[in-house]
């Protein structure tokens, strides 16, 4: 399947205007030479301009349709505020998870190995801690990482929470600024 076409962000910045402080989008009143007729132009002022763009979806995410096609809003935020999409294989992932959460400063660049690490632990996790797990044999928990995408052992330990601690410092060490114990 080929890939929808980007707008350029110079495209976007006459259709959208971008809130960095609240994350929000609104569409800007456009000219009658954007569409078949005047009228058409003016039903879609009339009902779109100055209000804000995108709709949730089921998955938490704000999607913005453009021209036909469906964007995410954290992706079209970033084209408009930094004049750029992100960069070839690049994620921008949200820094404290709410994928709603479309500020300026709740977005960064990432690798997908990097919006992996931020993430919190599984929701059938047994613990609810992230990066351990229980080992029946022994009746003790193990903390592993994954690094480079391979999967590395940290120990065993008595409790979930010293199990949780190693994995934590080893989470700062390896992932740094996208490191998420939690």
């Amino acid at each position: 399947m080929a890939a929808k076409p980007l707008p350029s962000p110079e495209v976007l910045r006459q259709l959208l205007n971008y809130d960095p402080e609240t994350g929000k989008l609104f569409w800007k009143e456009r000219p009658v030479e954007m569409f078949a007729s005047e009228s058409h132009c003016k039903t879609w002022n009339t009902r779109y301009a100055c209000k804000e763009a995108g709709r949730l979806k089921y998955d938490g995410y704000i999607i913005v349709r453009i021209f036909g096609h469906d964007y995410r809003g954290h992706r079209v935020a970033w084209a408009v505020h930094c004049g750029r999409w992100p960069h070839e294989g690049m994620d921008i992932d949200h820094v404290n998870l709410l994928r709603s959460d479309n500020r300026i400063a709740n977005l960064r660049e990432a690798t997908r190995s990097q919006n992996k690490m931020n993430q919190p632990a599984h929701a059938d996790s047994m613990s609810g801690l992230k990066g351990i797990s229980r080992c029946l044999r022994d009746n003790k928990w193990k903390a592993h990482i994954q690094i480079s995408g391979k999967r590395t052992f940290l120990g065993r330990f008595q409790t979930p929470e010293e199990a949780h601690e190693a994995y934590r410092r080893a989470s700062e060490q390896v992932h740094g600024e996208f490191s998420r114990a939690s």
